[in-house]
Parts: structure tokens; C-alpha cells; sequence
């Protein structure tokens, strides 16, 4: 029996689309997160460039993150007759225009509305536990992609001029980092909020005073345009002012601008949401629950069960059910591998590994770029490695093939402490092969008395 071809298209890129602080426009925010080349720049959209006219396919085999589902329309293929529409989520219903969800592929014509999630600064003045953004400075100018150089304030306007003279109506929302970090965070919104409809997204530290001077109209669903904040509680963050943080959101409501109250549920302070919806609640004003994804700064990944029980009995219905596996659908991504361990040994601080490699992707690896690499990490550390290793390939990998490789981890110098070792595959300057939905192997070390025990 003839396999069926199956394929994914995606409007990502065409109705919505991620900017960060450089200009760089990304597809989705997945595209941005598995380290994807972005479409276009600003700068590009100056000069004349457009968005993509129609669905793109997509490679990804889980769309995971909330915004890329809630503004995307997906269609499901095989043999290129659609088998399912994925519509657009639309968050709770944020917008009364729907645009989104309503596109049709056969025909399509491209969308007279977007929906733009912008990223002015990756930084942020918060120390959140649970963000990469909590890294500082220096470290995301080098280790985030598109974070430098910012994009100067006339850039900005000019190519949201160019945008609200494109696109009649449209979706804008901010996110970071913290987004009145830049000062083109407030101009840009006051361009816009007589048109668009906007969401400013950010923890109400800073310049809330400033914004609510510049007297922009406030969202309302009859119009459909205007600003609306959401306002994001991290209690645990160092430097966080219960009492300010209150009294910002009553000013916020009061002035007609507050939307609601954004909740992470990083485990840490993830029971503490039932508390702040109580008090909120008094003032009437509503507190959303977002799931924490991902691995924390110590190096903890996921939820407990319990944890996992207590977040499907708060969370958002429309936060529950937008998490899309299409691995049946997804183009298979160019680079992806499969490590398996066949065996070990240890002699004294050197750990000898025998790994199984395979270039499960569709392009061959070249030997002088790609190889196997480690990371040793604490495991309450800020997942900042203590020591990276290197295992370069002799010769170039072909796709679809695997290789034996012997792999030394040297520990001499590591002091004698508890240590996560990963194992993953590199684009040397580039990403680790994880970034892009590769699995990592995950080994426990401990020393004891001098001597390296490995777990698994």
C-alpha cells in the first residue's frame, strides 16, 4: 500500500509574525526558538519587502508555543487534499475580528489584517528564575539571537508606519524581556493605538507613570483599537514591591487600560497563584495562570504530577488545548540526530562513553562544523556550563546513517560536587541540535571519596 505524503501548511509569516530587537522577523516564535533563520528585517520592510503572500509549509513537529497557535491557521495534508483545518485559538477571545481563524486555503488571499508579537528588548531588570532573560546583559547580547544591535527608535517608526498604512487593522503585542526597557517602546504604541488594537505585556516596574501620561485611547471591543496591559506578577524575582506592583495595577484599571494580571506557573511559586486570585478578585480584576515550559536557570525541567493537576484545574481552557503534536505532518527538520549510549567506563576523572551517533535529518553533516559535544552543568546552578567538551567527526556523517564514536570526558580540575553532564550534537557558532528538537542524554555524576558514579 502506497505511504500517504503528508504535509503541514502554516499561515505563520503570512497573518502573524514575531520582531525582535534588532529587526529580525521571525515566522512564529518556534521558528525563533529552534534557532530558524528569520524571513526578513525592518529594514527590508522599508525598502519595499512584504510578508509572505501565502501559507508556508512547517518542520515542526509540535506546535507548542500558546501565541504562534492562538494567531495561526494551520491546514493538515495528504497527498495535498486537506484532511484538517487547525484554526487560529484567539486567546479568550481577545479580538471581535477574528480574522484568523476564519481564512480559508483554497482560495487564499493573503490577509488584509496581522498580528504581530514584538520583542523591543530581550533584557529585563527582573531576576526570574524561570527566564533565560534573567541572564543579564552581556550574556543575551551574545547567546540570544537578533538581541543585538537594537534597532534605533526611527527604524521602528518608520516600519510601523509603513505597517498601519499596509495593514487597516491589526494585532500588537509586546513581550520580552521587559518592553519599557526600549525607548521606542511608548512611541511605537502611541503610533499605533488609534488604529490597532495593542496588548502591552510587562511586569509594571518602570515607566507605567510615563505611559499612562501619553493618554492613548483605551481598548475597547466596540472599536477594536486602542491599548490595552497586561501586567505580569513575578513574585519570586529579586527586587519585587508587592505594594507598588498593586497599587500600578489599581492605577492601570482605573484609567480604563487593565486587561488582567498574567500568572507563571513556575513550580516554585506555582501554589501561591490560589492566594493572588483571591486578592485580585476582591478588586475585580482577573489573573490568568500560564504554564511554565521548559528548564528553569537550575537546570529543572517540567512539571510533578501533583504540580501537572493543580495547573489543569486552573489554567485557562484556551491555554489547555492549543498545543498542536504534528509529528505525522511535519517536514522532517534538516538537522536532527538520535545519541544513544552502547557503554562506559570510568578510569580515575575520566569518563569513557561509547556512543551511538545517527544523522536522523535530511542533510549531511560536514566534519569540520558538527560534532558531539557535552555540557557539565551543576544542577542548581544557572545553566551556565562549568566545562564543554568537543568530539569532532573524522569524516562527514551522511543523512539517514550512523557512526560508533568514543567520547573521553576529562573531570580532572572538577571539584568534587554533584554534576549533570548532557550530551548533544553541535552546529559549532551556531545551535545545539536540542535547540532544534533534538533529545539530549542526560547523565547524573557524583563524586564520592574520589570516585565519578554515573547515572542515568
Amino acid at each position: 500500500m502506497k505511504n500517504k505524503n503528508k504535509s503541514n501548511l502554516c499561515t505563520a509569516g503570512s497573518s502573524y509574525v514575531h520582531i525582535y530587537p534588532n529587526g529580525d522577523i521571525f515566522r512564529c516564535m518556534k521558528d525563533y526558538n529552534t534557532r530558524k533563520e528569520p524571513i526578513t528585517n525592518i529594514n527590508k520592510i522599508i525598502a519595499g519587502d512584504k510578508l509572505f503572500k501565502k501559507p508556508v509549509s512547517c518542520s515542526h513537529k509540535v506546535c507548542d508555543v500558546y501565541c504562534d497557535a492562538d494567531w495561526s491557521t494551520k491546514w493538515l495534508l495528504e497527498d495535498e487534499q486537506v484532511i484538517t483545518k487547525v484554526p487560529a485559538n484567539e486567546w479568550d477571545g481577545v479580538t471581535s475580528k477574528h480574522p484568523w481563524s476564519e481564512q480559508e486555503l483554497t482560495p487564499y488571499s493573503p490577509p488584509k489584517y496581522l498580528s504581530i508579537v514584538w520583542t523591543p528588548a530581550l533584557q529585563c531588570n527582573y531576576t526570574c528564575e524561570y527566564c533565560g532573560c534573567a541572564a543579564g546583559h552581556k550574556k543575551i547580547a551574545t547567546a540570544f539571537p537578533s538581541a543585538e544591535p537594537k534597532a534605533p527608535e526611527e527604524q521602528w517608526m518608520d516600519v510601523f508606519k509603513i505597517l498601519k498604512e499596509r495593514y487597516p487593522w491589526g494585532y500588537l503585542q509586546t513581550n520580552g524581556g521587559e518592553p519599557l526597557l526600549s525607548p521606542s517602546t511608548i512611541p511605537v504604541l502611541k503610533l499605533m493605538s488609534d488604529q490597532w488594537a495593542i496588548n502591552l505585556v510587562t511586569n509594571g516596574s518602570i515607566k507605567i507613570t510615563e505611559l499612562v501620561r501619553q493618554k492613548m485611547p483605551a481598548y475597547n471591543e466596540k472599536d477594536d483599537f486602542g491599548l490595552s496591559i497586561t501586567l505580569s506578577l513575578h513574585p519570586s524575582s529579586r527586587g519585587f514591591n508587592w505594594d507598588l506592583f498593586l497599587g500600578k495595577a489599581l492605577m492601570l484599571k482605573n484609567e480604563g487600560y487593565l486587561r488582567c494580571i498574567n500568572y507563571v506557573g513556575w513550580p516554585e511559586q506555582l501554589y501561591l497563584f490560589s492566594h493572588y486570585k483571591k486578592i485580585f478578585k476582591e478588586y475585580d480584576i482577573d489573573v490568568y495562570l500560564q504554564p511554565w515550559m521548559g528548564e528553569d536557570n537550575r537546570g529543572f525541567i517540567g512539571y510533578t504530577d501533583a504540580e501537572n493537576k493543580y495547573v489543569s484545574e486552573h489554567v485557562g481552557a484556551s491555554r489547555s488545548s492549543n498545543t498542536l503534536l504534528l509529528n505525522d505532518y511535519a517536514n522532517e527538520e534538516d538537522y536532527s540526530s538520535i545519541l544513544k549510549i552502547i557503554d562506559y567506563s570510568i578510569s580515575k576523572n575520566v569518563i569513557n562513553l561509547t556512543i551511538d551517533t545517527q544523522n536522523s535529518g535530511t542533510k549531511d553533516w560536514d566534519s569540520e562544523h558538527i560534532k558531539i559535544g557535552a555540557r557539565l552543568l551543576k544542577p542548581n546552578g544557572n545553566n551556565t556550563p562549568v566545562r564543554e567538551y568537543r568530539l569532532g567527526l573524522v569524516e562527514p556523517l551522511i543523512a539517514k546513517s550512523n557512526r560508533i564514536n568514543k567520547f573521553c570526558i576529562d573531570l580532572n580540575g572538577i571539584k568534587k560536587e554533584e554534576h549533570n553532564l548532557i550530551l548533544d550534537v553541535v552546529y559549532e557558532g551556531k545551535f545545539w541540535f536540542s535547540e532544534r528538537g533534538a533529545k539530549t542524554i542526560k547523565l547524573f555524576l557524583k563524586n564520592d571519596d574520589n570516585n565519578w558514579e554515573i547515572r542515568k
